[in-house]
């Protein structure tokens, strides 16, 4: 069902403002009302340029092993979420987590990191559209759980300082029908247009993603937003384990939805020079409170529910 967000509602829309910016930028030139296509962002918004930037191509030969990179605590994550806002900004499908008390911490992380919302990139029938890169490979989509850190307040203090934010990245492949995403996959046609904005009933955030034992593995880096103004105040986290959705899934987001009277296709930033940047990887730390006992005790489930 189709709903207009009621003024009374508009703070969680405060995300989306601060992380888009404005109307006149683009990934592709082709876009109505576009100034500054995603080769020219640099020369309006100056961080654009900057020597930090993301997404990177991780490059699996050139990574460190960093054993303070522990496993994660999230919370909130498999509590059930009712009436969440989706919307159509002409740039991407956002999901807006403001208000529902997500939070992460734990994994190298300084302090607790406060969910914001989720989007999601992608290319176009015949392309990938990843953002972060694996060996020099891009994958269908990616999804970005963007937090920040309780400590500062709100989203716009913490895009002053250099360790504002916290966002979760994961590759998503081709494989069989993921339910999980059935609510979010079938709401798409309610906000076919920029702008409109619909509710998902009922959410989990655990479904969408890995098994908690399948996310013990990930890489670390310091990096920036990937949609100007691009500040480079990221702490990035980008998960090994893939979330898979079937083709006729992925095929729905980039056939649906729409900015102006074109397809919104091909929506990610190109790699950016890693430059002297350190990619840190966690390399599967045993979990906490039960040990090897629990690591196993997890694996099997893990192996159990893939078999079916």
């Amino acid at each position: 069902m189709y709903v207009h967000i009621p003024v009374r509602s508009a703070t969680l829309l405060f995300t989306f403002a601060l992380l888009s910016d404005a109307a006149d930028w683009c990934y592709e030139s082709s876009v109505p009302a576009c100034v500054y296509d995603v080769a020219h962002w640099a020369e309006h918004y100056q961080h654009c340029g900057g020597k930090s930037q993301s997404p990177i191509n991780i490059d699996t030969n050139s990574i460190n092993v960093n054993t303070s990179l522990h496993n994660f605590v999230f919370e909130g994550y498999d509590e059930i979420l009712s009436d969440v806002h989706m919307v159509n900004n002409g740039h991407t499908v956002q999901v807006l987590l403001n208000g529902k008390n997500l939070s992460v911490r734990g994994g190298g992380l300084d302090g607790e990191y406060v969910a914001d919302q989720f989007h999601l990139h992608w290319g176009n029938e015949t392309a990938p559209g990843s953002e972060h890169q694996l060996n020099n490979i891009q994958l269908p989509m990616e999804l970005h759980i963007v937090h920040h850190k309780a400590s500062y307040g709100n989203i716009e203090g913490a895009l002053t300082k250099p360790d504002g934010l916290a966002v979760l990245g994961f590759w998503i492949d081709v494989g069989k029908r993921n339910t999980n995403y059935d609510e979010i996959v079938n709401e798409l046609q309610e906000i076919t247009h920029k702008d409109e904005n619909t509710t998902i009933p009922i959410l989990k955030m655990a479904d969408l993603l890995p098994a908690n034992c399948e996310l013990q593995n990930y890489y670390r880096y310091h990096g920036s937003l990937t949609t100007p103004k691009c500040q480079e105040v990221v702490i990035w986290t980008i998960f090994e384990t893939k979330i898979n959705l079937s083709q006729e899934q992925i095929n729905r987001f980039f056939t649906t939805l729409m900015t102006g009277n074109i397809r919104l296709t091909n929506i990610f930033r190109p790699v950016q020079s890693v430059n002297s940047r350190s990619v840190q990887y966690s390399q599967g730390q045993t979990l906490l409170l039960k040990g090897t006992i629990a690591l196993f005790t997890c694996a099997l489930t893990c192996f159990i529910m893939m078999a079916f």
